[in-house]
């Protein structure tokens, strides 16, 4: 199997996983406070990112540079931003309004990546932006009608923060060591819990 293909899969296992979460958190948040949670989480995952690259890829963490701590803290203010919307959107909406309204992230990328990077959109693309609208539709409202309820602007401006943080991993990743730029990504997002509100 080529890197190509490997890639696709890998995005594939990291999709489903993801989708997964919706249900699993929206159970955490009814016992954790919903930042309390998220610093947890993101703390979490920053500290064993730094200890896989201790052990072992110790090289990548002469890659560190000005440039990259600034481009890791953008991407991580908006993976905060995308995931503390969602989490707080979750107390006040259905899983399923939550899993639609964040899947249409990815069809937002290809626009924001238009408006603020100049990247060109082809037909194909307008295209597969409308087919992914109406399967994530389908997938999520089966047999029953969107009903909107008042955490869906919060979910939606989720689904924005989301869509800005892919666009913009796309340029940085290329750059830069990934495992090194994920770990500071992570302790950004942490870094940027409001100290107060993640113990309330």
């Amino acid at each position: 199997m080529n890197r190509s293909r490997i890639a696709d899969l890998s995005l594939l296992i990291v999709a489903m996983m993801w989708g997964c979460t919706f249900l699993i958190v929206q159970h955490a948040v009814r016992v954790l406070p919903p930042l309390a949670f998220n610093g947890i989480r993101f703390l979490g995952a920053a500290v064993l990112l730094a200890l896989i690259i201790t052990f072992f890829y110790r090289s990548q963490w002469r890659d560190i540079s000005g440039k990259m701590l600034l481009h890791s803290c953008l991407l991580g203010l908006f993976l905060f931003l995308g995931y503390a919307f969602q989490t707080v959107g979750l107390l006040y909406t259905t899983t399923s309004n939550a899993g639609f309204i964040t899947g249409l992230s990815v069809v937002f990328v290809p626009f924001l990546a238009l408006l603020l990077l100049k990247s060109p959109i082809s037909r194909y693309t307008w295209i597969s932006a409308l087919l992914a609208a109406a399967g994530l539709y389908l997938l999520a409202f089966a047999g029953t009608a969107l009903t909107l309820n008042k955490g869906d602007f919060l979910i939606f401006l989720c689904a924005v923060a989301f869509a800005l943080h892919v666009a913009y991993t796309g340029v940085f990743a290329p750059r830069y060591s990934a495992l090194p730029l994920a770990a500071m990504q992570m302790a950004g997002c942490r870094a940027a819990q409001p100290p107060l509100l993640v113990v309330i």
